[in-house]
């Protein structure tokens, strides 16, 4: 029993142990935690072959030869999957979705060969795998840029995601920004994952040949990433199982609904300029929209993680600021700029727009005017 053997051994244990408290305690209740739990599996397949070989199972286990190597093709749609349904709650799996499978479908029928050979061959081929004996092919190649461009090209899905989501919620509630947060972090780890990978790759390459240990190095990383989930699951499960705080639990709205209400209430705030009624009321403005106080206030809170109030000043202030600007701005006061867009008071005004914008309007009407001048 090796070094490495003990290793794979005691990963396998913790991530086997990991998925059965999510399934016996219940905890799949939602498509992020089902996903995670596949990515921990594919992860610990991977893990396994490595196993095998390490332990010397692979004399007894011989027909077990490549048969988790094409689960590499899994990790990128996986984390990708994930991703997506931790940040968007309402992001389902599709059967287009398959065609993310491709890869690995096409690695298993190229594989055939491999699978056909008889039991002693497969261990002499292991012999020389383990001894450092075998050379790196032309196809080895082909296929050291296809499993790292794969998992790049996921990553780079994954960034772009993040960017998009950064864009339309840019005041997280501390929950969300938690789950982000976590996001962001998988992302890196994953990055991680992916500069050892190429690491391995250019020393297999500079000696010509598949040497053991490299090729362990190269799967310890899939160890230190179940251990990193599994640390993670017991001390924030919520977050990293993508679970929501509920604030709303009795709302009736549909996603469909939500949408036309967001894309009426823009029309008002931005085309109609409502917010500029000093006495604009959540009531008056559920009207307008034809909803209920409660589900508009919801809409507000779930959708821009703001109070009414807030969401109300916060155009408010960007018409101030749009204002101010104007060649004739100069003919007005400050305070009577605040009036004509709905502040009914002097106070109200500076606290929202330092509340919004860090500065005071004073601060702003001054950065304004030397920037002009310069």
């Amino acid at each position: 029993m090796t070094l490495w053997s003990i290793l794979f051994i005691a990963t396998f244990a913790q991530s086997i142990f990991q998925v059965s408290l999510l399934i016996y305690g219940r905890r799949l209740n939602n498509l992020p935690a089902k996903i995670l739990v596949a990515l921990m599996a594919f992860l610990t397949i991977l893990n396994l072959e490595y196993l095998i070989f390490s332990s010397g199972f692979y004399k007894t286990f011989p027909h077990l030869l490549g048969f988790s190597s094409g689960f590499i093709f899994l990790v990128g749609p996986s984390l990708y999957f994930y991703t997506q349904s931790v940040l968007h709650e309402n992001f389902r799996l599709k059967k287009i979705h398959l065609l993310h499978l491709i890869l690995f479908a096409v690695f298993y029928v190229m594989a055939v060969q491999v699978f056909t050979m008889k039991a002693d061959d497969k261990i002499a081929v292991i012999d020389y795998f383990l001894n450092g004996q075998t050379a790196i092919t032309s196809f080895d190649y082909f296929l050291f840029v296809l499993q790292l461009g794969h998992i790049v090209a996921y990553l780079i899905a994954n960034e772009i995601s993040l960017r998009k989501y950064a864009t339309l919620h840019p005041n997280l509630k501390a929950h969300d920004k938690e789950r982000f947060d976590w996001i962001k972090f998988s992302r890196l780890m994953f990055s991680g994952y992916a500069l050892l990978i190429l690491s391995v790759y250019i020393y297999i390459i500079s000696v010509g040949s598949y040497t053991a240990n490299s090729s362990f190095t190269y799967a310890f990383s899939y160890s230190v990433i179940i251990y990193i989930l599994s640390a993670t699951l017991y001390m924030k499960p919520q977050i990293i199982l993508g679970e929501r705080f509920k604030k709303y639990k009795s709302s009736t709205l549909s996603e469909t609904d939500i949408e036309i209400h967001l894309a009426k209430l823009k029309s008002l705030m931005e085309t109609e300029k409502i917010f500029t009624e000093p006495e604009l009321k959540l009531n008056e403005l559920a009207d307008y929209l034809k909803i209920s106080a409660h589900n508009l206030s919801q809409i507000i809170n779930d959708r821009f993680s703001q109070s009414f109030i807030d969401y109300v000043n916060s155009y408010r202030v960007k018409e101030f600021q749009s204002r101010i600007q104007q060649p004739d701005s100069d003919k007005f006061t400050l305070l009577s700029l605040a009036h004509e867009i709905g502040f009914n008071s002097k106070s109200t005004f500076n606290a929202a727009f330092k509340k919004h914008t860090g500065q005071t309007p004073t601060e702003f009407k001054k950065l304004i005017s030397n920037s002009v001048q310069s």
